[in-house]
């Protein structure tokens, strides 16, 4: 089964709905330990294994932070022996470092008190019978003070934060952090909506529009174009383009002789090149006729493990998303539970790059690539510089590359760098 406790999207943050959620994971823990005719084999997995195991795998049934489904899609090794998910994490799977759901580490969780070694029960038990209650964090993604800080509509009586973001938070877009992280005059303002709006496939083509910065002569110009490229040799059908300008007025067009596919009116998709930080503008200067009655697919950029508070109140302009790396792909995720899918940018000039034999070398070298006509602030080279200052002083035998792309000579910082 998978972590889930359906309910309308306005009563997600209820104590109502939590309650029932309690109740529903008492139910299921024990209804898992309790013996049945014929096979053994319940919502949690074999039952008989589970009461041998004794009072641990009870408290962990009863935190309902063991995500079954996800043990065993994760860990195919483990799926494959077609045992218990919840024992072999308790017996095996919690010493080898394996994660019992998408937001709990138990590596990392180990790593906040001294004691660890000296615990005999899997990191998950300490969690819910301990560590929650002293503000232990699951993983680096996941504090509890974040999620109710985001989330002002949870009051007092929510005891259990990671269990209601599991079963209910995630899956009603609820902040896993602070909703006002910026001054007032720095935030964006996001008119809030639901849900995309919904289609009629009346009137609509198998085609698509693909909507973004497709003439800067920046990494998000280059990463639209390889997309665009894609779904022109796809063959899906017609592509045609939004040449979206004024979210990106201070990176330089590529050359003006260069052709786009016309908009294409009764496409039925569009893919939507743009960042949360790009979409308001957009939408607010006739963006939104576009996206309406069309089924929008968000192809996103982002660099920490999760998402901002503004870029999460836009998730619900669209169906489903894009990802250029796994680790995009994870940060958007943790915000939404609609379809995310790893497509990288189809980048043809790579098949031309001769691959360069490999040096080996007892020192260190690390290289940052990054686009220096995009938010210098966000890629922080300075910082990275000054980091490997310190970590290897002058004379010591290290290396560190910066590759920049698309360098604005006129910033200091890149001037500086």
């Amino acid at each position: 089964m998978t972590l889930q406790f359906p309910c309308d999207p306005e009563e997600a943050t209820s104590e109502a709905v939590y309650k029932r959620m309690i109740d529903r994971i008492d139910a299921l823990a024990v209804t898992a330990m309790q013996p049945t005719r014929g096979s053994r084999a319940g919502p949690f997995g074999r039952r008989g294994l589970l009461r041998r195991l004794g009072v641990e795998p009870q408290a962990v049934l009863r935190s309902g932070l063991f995500d079954a489904e996800y043990y065993g899609s994760t860990y195919k090794d483990v799926a494959a022996t077609n045992a218990d998910p919840l024992g072999h994490y308790l017996r095996y799977g919690d010493a080898e470092g394996r994660c019992p759901n998408a937001f709990f580490d138990p590596v990392f969780y180990r790593g906040q008190f001294a004691e660890a070694g000296k615990w005999p029960f899997s990191a998950l038990y300490h969690y819910a019978t301990v560590g929650e209650a002293a503000g232990l964090r699951p993983c680096a993604a996941f504090d509890r003070n974040r999620y109710l800080d985001g989330n002002p509509q949870l009051g007092s009586w929510l005891e259990r934060p990671l269990a209601h973001f599991l079963w209910v938070g995630r899956h009603h877009g609820l902040s896993i952090t602070r909703r006002k992280r910026l001054p007032a005059g720095q935030q964006v303002v996001v008119e809030m909506r639901r849900r995309p709006s919904p289609i009629s496939p009346e009137g609509l083509r198998r085609a698509v529009n693909v909507i973004g910065p497709l003439d800067r002569a920046a990494g998000l110009g280059v990463s639209a174009r390889g997309y665009l490229e894609g779904a022109v040799l796809s063959g899906f059908g017609p592509v045609g383009t939004r040449v979206q300008r004024r979210e990106f007025g201070l990176q330089s067009p590529i050359a003006a002789s260069t052709k786009f596919p016309e908009f294409v009116k009764d496409a039925a998709i569009n893919l939507v090149h743009l960042n949360g930080d790009a979409l308001p503008i957009m939408l607010r200067g006739g963006g939104r006729s576009i996206l309406s009655d069309r089924y929008n697919i968000a192809i996103w950029y982002w660099e920490l493990p999760t998402l901002r508070p503004e870029w999460q109140a836009l998730m619900d302009e669209f169906h489903a998303f894009w990802a250029p790396t796994p680790f995009i792909a994870q940060a958007i995720r943790q915000s939404t539970s609609k379809p995310v899918h790893c497509i990288p940018p189809y980048l043809s000039y790579l098949s031309t790059i001769q691959p360069r034999r490999r040096v080996t070398s007892d020192s260190p070298h690390f290289v940052y690539c990054f686009d220096a006509n995009s938010i210098v602030e966000r890629k922080n080279p300075g910082l990275l510089l000054a980091a490997f200052l310190e970590a290897f002083p002058a004379g010591a035998n290290a290396r560190l590359t910066l590759k920049l792309t698309y360098p604005n000579r006129q910033l200091p910082e890149i001037e500086r760098l």
